[in-house]
């Protein structure tokens, strides 16, 4: 741009306008060399450089404004750079892996999320059982204003269903047994709904199992218990594994039945109107052997749909549907694998975006088995089923399932859990996420090392964060829940690493050394010095009656105050002040 060069600075020439008194048009008359360049959007913030700051060109932005978004357009957060110097100041950070915090650094933790994935956040860890030899959690689930798991806990010999409460995440937790028995008492789910809390699970007592169901119209206190049947031995077991309740006003709990000598299974379901109510039985199929069961259930979209392993010339996985539970369902085979049906599962069924999905387990030889996912529109169309990852034994190393569990969908993407098994026949709790059913499934392992046994049976997603449930170490019911934090890159070489933390400028790294030497008397209580901004240093000394000298490394220009707490002697006090240009080492003596 060009200055007007007047040769009349500041004459103007001032004409009436007719018919109006004491208004004048005004034009300059300072005769000027050089014209200069005028002011005005075409020279000052035009549509190129509006489009070149803002990305846009709607022609509201003002100069200011680009002045002030210049510093994140020219090195937006989460850019990384290379250098040798380390003086780029307080917007920056380091590539070393540290862990930073959303409440500081709030866009570039997200950045960081979004690049690395749903797992990429740190996981806060909770031993809520320590049974020593079997507690598990089976399921978490947000309900009512409550993050609720629940399974089996033990206490010396004594095995409880139990659930364990919490307003939040990483809030305090209650445990509540609701049932006790001997060894495969268990809890395998829980529900609220119309007023009511009603759990399911399996009692085994006096050597018989027992399909239990607890409900209350509180989760804190007076829970009641009901059986619905029972059968079967400890390897047998009649149990109820899910719950729930539809739009229809009906609770129904299915489960597995079995008869006198442990044979034949039973897919079973039991409805009524109340929890306290008389509940009827249904028995929806049994092929004569012994794995014949329903794992879970799901009313949604006028369609109740139960699901597990139906036997038919195979170990099948099977769902069961109908509009009503005292009417007919029917049977559809998703899977026939070629183990025993306690391998050939389905674990979970969910109705989520449109789709109804099934998470479980699919054998393909004696050895080989799938983590394994199935979804249909409609519990009648035709089912996909899609491998989300297989295990990679050999058949010298003997079988080892692969299973999903549960699955959610956050922010894009479908994330499920389960467990996969290591080198030494050891389970894992594996995580996977994907875009779309049709696209690959990224891994990652919540824990890889060799000592430790379980798996992931349950997960949610709520408000940012992800809370899933489990067995670790092993025998022990755990929770794990996502954190609002996240490591930085690690950039390694022969430089430095550094990545855009928040926005804007930095300021300029200043390293100004501040030298403070006092005389240290018997009854000497310690130095303080006070920072330009109010922020106070310290210093302490064990030696006695000699000068003894105190070094700061300080970064803020202005003044220093240091004061020397003496006991009875008093407070001795000095200060110094660092100016921009001074000398960058000064001394206090007091």
């Amino acid at each position: 741009m060009k200055d007007r060069v007047p040769t009349k600075p500041g004459r103007v020439k001032l004409t009436p306008v007719s018919g109006q008194a004491n208004t004048y048009d005004m034009v300059r008359a300072d005769q000027p060399t050089q014209e200069g360049t005028p002011l005005g959007k075409a020279t000052l913030f035009d549509s190129g450089a509006e489009q070149a700051v803002f990305g846009d060109a709607t022609g509201d932005h003002t100069p200011a404004e680009a002045f002030a978004a210049l510093p994140n357009r020219i090195e937006p957060i989460g850019t990384i750079k290379t250098t040798v110097r380390t003086d780029l100041g307080d917007k920056w950070l380091l590539c070393n892996g540290d862990t930073i915090y959303g409440s500081e650094y709030r866009e570039l933790v997200d950045l960081l999320y979004k690049k690395g994935g749903p797992f990429s956040k740190n996981f806060a860890e909770v031993n809520l059982w320590d049974g020593g030899i079997s507690s598990q959690l089976n399921f978490i689930k947000y309900i009512n204003g409550y993050f609720v798991v629940g399974g089996q806990r033990r206490v010396n010999n004594t095995y409880y269903a139990s659930i364990a409460y919490a307003a939040s995440l990483d809030g305090e937790w209650i445990s509540l047994d609701l049932w006790s028995g001997s060894s495969s008492t268990t809890l395998n789910d829980i529900t609220y709904a119309n007023g009511y809390w009603v759990a399911c699970g399996r009692r085994y007592y006096n050597t018989t199992n027992y399909a239990y169901i607890a409900y209350s119209t509180s989760i804190s206190t007076g829970w009641a218990t009901k059986e619905l049947w029972y059968g079967g031995s400890n390897s047998y077991a009649s149990e109820a594994k899910g719950v729930e309740y539809g739009n229809d006003g009906y609770w129904v709990v299915c489960g597995t039945a079995y008869g006198d000598n442990d044979n034949p299974s039973i897919c079973r379901i039991a409805y009524a109107a109340s929890p306290y109510d008389t509940w009827t039985n249904k028995s929806l199929y049994s092929s004569g052997n012994t794995d014949d069961t329903l794992y879970c259930i799901k009313y949604a979209n006028g369609y109740w749909v139960a699901a597990g392993m139906a036997y038919s010339s195979g170990y099948s996985t099977s769902i069961f549907y109908t509009t009503s539970p005292s009417g007919t369902w029917t049977r559809k085979q998703l899977w026939k694998g070629l183990n025993s049906g306690a391998n050939n599962a389905i674990h979970r069924l969910k109705y989520i975006n449109g789709y109804w999905i099934a998470c479980g387990e699919y054998y393909t030889s004696s050895y080989a088995c799938n983590a394994m996912i199935s979804y249909a529109t409609t519990p009648s169309d035709t089912w996909t089923n899609k491998i989300v990852w297989s295990s990679t034994t050999t058949s010298s190393e003997g079988s080892r399932g692969e299973a999903v569990y549960d699955i959610v969908y956050t922010e894009g993407r479908w994330v499920v859990c389960g467990h996969a098994f290591n080198i030494t026949n050891r389970k894992k709790g594996r995580l996977a996420y994907t875009s779309s059913f049709d696209n690959e499934w990224m891994l990652e392992d919540l824990w890889t090392d060799v000592d430790h046994n379980g798996g992931l049976s349950g997960i949610i997603y709520t408000d940012g964060v992800f809370g899933i449930c489990g067995q670790y170490a092993p025998n022990k019911g755990h929770l794990w829940y996502s954190i609002d934090a996240i490591a930085l890159p690690i950039v390694e070489g022969d430089f430095y690493a550094y990545i855009k933390a928040k926005e804007g400028f930095s300021e300029p790294v200043v390293e100004l050394t501040l030298v403070v030497n006092t005389y240290v008397m018997p009854s000497f209580n310690g130095l303080t010095v006070t920072c330009p901004d109010g922020t106070t240093l310290h210093g302490t000394s064990d030696k006695v009656e000699q000068t003894v000298t105190f070094t700061f490394t300080v970064n803020q220009y202005g003044t220093y105050t240091a004061e020397v707490d003496n006991g009875k002697e008093g407070i001795n006090s000095g200060s110094v002040t660092f100016a921009e240009g001074g000398p960058t080492t000064q001394t206090i003596s007091v």
